[in-house]
């Protein structure tokens, strides 16, 4: 009887053992969890407070006149990534040539198109037109959505009045 009761006894001490040795690995397992949760937390934090980041403007929007028309109000305008290219393939197809009088590099060539089609008027007005929608809608662009309203609010002014 003595030897069974040291026989549970041993087995007692084995069960303990493991069994603390199983406390030791789910803590760390737990801690490696909150150590990748709060990292991630970070980052998210990170996020939340950034609110603004100047993003790359590869498309352009461009004026181009007819080197006969030079003295008109009549021009074309359109989008393209290759401006140089463009304003080539426009030279091929025309008698006296054109010019590309005014380019802008903007985010999205096809909203600000879209824009400055609605509000084609002259040259200059055009060049304008140009100028603001490109700057807005590159400062949306820019913006992410934890900008709170003023905030995007000022940035579209200080962008604009920057190009003023």
């Amino acid at each position: 009887e003595r030897e069974r009761f040291n026989a549970t006894i041993q087995e007692s001490k084995k069960e303990a053992a493991e069994s603390k040795k199983e406390a030791e690995e789910s803590k760390r397992e737990t801690e490696e969890a909150n150590a990748l949760a709060a990292a991630k937390e970070d980052e998210l934090t990170k996020i939340r407070t950034k609110i603004y980041e100047e993003i790359p403007k590869l498309d352009n929007v461009y004026v181009n006149k007819e080197v006969a028309e030079l003295a008109t109000d009549a021009h074309k305008i359109g989008k393209a990534i290759d401006t140089k290219r463009r304003e080539a393939q426009l030279n091929t197809g025309s008698a006296q040539g054109s010019r590309m009088i005014f380019k802008r590099p903007t985010h999205n060539a096809k909203i600000v198109e879209d824009i400055l089609k609605h509000y084609n008027n002259n040259v200059e007005h055009s060049v304008d037109v140009i100028d603001i929608a490109a700057t807005v809608v590159d400062t949306l662009a820019s913006s992410f959505e934890y900008m709170k309203r003023g905030a995007l609010f000022r940035k579209v002014i200080a962008n604009l009045e920057a190009v003023q």
